[in-house]
């Protein structure tokens, strides 16, 4: 919502290939080759039958691969990154993560749009030049923005001081353009991206975008961005924030449109019916963008949720003290429609298919109970709470039910994908500044662990209005460097990031921020 980066924006100013063609050589790739989820589309652990065993045989062509992004999700709700009061029912998501690689460290973004525009560039977002989430811009959008249907459910939309109400809208509806200076930018129409990148290869990829997309701007392409980065296909809202997940502008392929229904069940349909189009030997790449769980928080479908306590939430009875029920409830909506859509895929396929599920940054801080509203700890910052984000990776020669521990970062996807693609990562670099490092080497038994040994992310809303705000960690420790303060973190003895050091440092603090200085300056000449 406008409304939204509005306020957000007053806040920053106030504060896999390597081991594929090792398997293939040893001739085992057809004893690692995963059959995925017969009954993946269920709703409960008690309806839903296990997950198929490894499959014999398998192709030898180029794999299928498949992006899925949750909004605005980080670890704590779900059950396989850790035992929590807040996880909620995630059937399908437990058995991807059973049938394959949990990363317990994974950094993304602290905000959508540099973290998508980070995925598909392998570039941080201080390269790409996206350092927030862009403005929606829904007045350009060719149609204008339809009210949801009578008896919709009732949806309450947050910005980070409190409830977006109707005269907060209003008082904020002139401001549908961003005035110079102050929002982020799209991707530069130059940016290099991973889908234009797989149509090169020698086997071209077919390409689609399916859902949310929130990185087109009028500078940069509009209703036809997606399209002109490499997708042959694009379905989805266009901008970030959706004011309902029952009425919402839609674009296809750069035509826009009205559309009514339930938002991440269209877009599951509209991929299933993309993917239907694709022939047997063709290989394809599928991104596909859950709104879900981003506010408005709502009662989704009762279809949708698994736990009969959220069944039973009223469509209308969504308010502040109880939006962690619903958000809970949204989180279950997209497990089960992630199930159904892997469940749509023929059998032969997903014994094809890599499948990377990811969050894009960390939770809402009004997706909490009122007493974990701790401030700087969730989404828009650069603490654990905004970067620390699940990420599950299935696929051939893919270790079961295995935990990652090395770190690893959202850049690191297109490294990965290009890798497994059968791609050449240096010929991708054509000259430009990559920050990715593949770790399709740490998928197998005996594979190399990944190459990285620090992360870093940042977060920059608008030059004019504070400046960026970067964060870097190395196997232990972290550190955040703010326009006028240094903060120091320890992380296995404080994941909360409530002691800084900085303001007693013994000797391995003191050795550990002099060498995470040392990389940030020789990272940003």
């Amino acid at each position: 919502m406008i409304e939204y980066y509005l306020v957000f924006q007053q806040t920053a100013a106030r504060s896999l290939a390597a081991g594929f063609l090792r398997l293939r050589a040893h001739g085992l790739l057809g004893l690692a080759v995963l059959a995925l989820l017969a009954a993946c589309g269920q709703q409960s652990d008690e309806a839903q039958a296990p997950v198929g065993a490894a499959a014999l045989g398998g192709s030898s062509g180029p794999p299928n691969i498949l992006i899925l992004l949750a909004d605005d999700l980080g670890v704590d709700s779900i059950r396989a990154f850790g035992p929590h009061e807040r996880n909620a029912a995630t059937a399908n998501l437990d058995r991807l993560a059973e049938r394959g690689m949990r990363f317990s460290r994974f950094w993304s973004q602290p905000v959508c749009s540099p973290a998508r525009v980070s995925a598909l560039t392998g570039r941080y977002s201080f390269r790409h030049g996206v350092g927030g989430p862009l403005w929606g811009q829904e007045d350009h959008l060719g149609v204008p923005m339809p009210a949801p249907p009578d008896g919709s459910p009732k949806e309450l939309d947050y910005g980070p001081f409190g409830l977006l109400t109707p005269e907060i809208r209003q008082a904020g509806s002139h401001m549908r353009d961003p005035p110079p200076g102050m929002a982020p930018k799209g991707p530069r129409p130059d940016e290099r991206m991973l889908p234009a990148l797989l149509k090169d290869l020698p086997t071209p990829y077919a390409t689609a975008a399916i859902g949310k997309w929130h990185m087109a701007d009028r500078e940069n392409g509009w209703l036809g961005h997606p399209n002109d980065v490499g997708f042959d296909h694009f379905s989805g809202p266009l901008s970030g924030a959706l004011p309902s997940f029952f009425a919402w502008q839609h674009v296809e392929n750069g035509e826009p449109s009205q559309q009514f229904g339930y938002v991440d069940q269209f877009s599951v349909q509209a991929a299933l019916g993309w993917l239907e189009r694709q022939g047997p030997e063709q290989p394809w790449f599928l991104w596909f963008s859950f709104v879900n769980p981003h506010e408005p928080f709502h009662k989704p479908p009762a279809e949708l949720i698994q736990s009969e306590e959220l069944k039973a939430l009223h469509p209308q009875g969504v308010r502040e003290e109880n939006v962690p029920l619903y958000f809970k409830a949204q989180v279950e909506a997209m497990d089960t429609l992630v199930g159904q859509l892997l469940a749509g895929i023929p059998q032969e396929q997903l014994a094809n298919t890599y499948i990377f599920w990811l969050g894009d940054n960390g939770d809402d801080i009004w997706a909490r109970p009122a007493s974990e509203r701790l401030p700087n700890r969730y989404k828009i910052t650069v603490y654990e709470g905004g970067v620390h984000v699940p990420f599950i990776a299935v696929g051939p020669g893919i270790r079961e039910n295995a935990v990652n521990s090395s770190l690893a970062h959202v850049v690191d996807l297109f490294d990965t994908v290009i890798e497994l693609a059968g791609g050449d990562t240096q010929t991708a670099r054509q000259g430009r500044a990559i920050d990715s490092h593949s770790f399709a080497g740490s998928f197998y038994p005996g594979g190399d662990a990944s190459a990285r040994q620090w992360n870093y992310t940042d977060i920059n809303i608008a030059p004019s209005l504070g400046g960026q705000i970067s964060a870097i960690r190395n196997d232990e420790y972290k550190l955040i460097v703010f326009s006028n303060r240094d903060e120091l973190y320890h992380l296995p003895s404080d994941p909360g990031e409530r002691q800084n050091l900085m303001e007693a440092m013994d000797a391995a603090a003191q050795e550990n921020y002099a060498a995470l200085q040392g990389q940030l300056q020789e990272l940003m000449q």
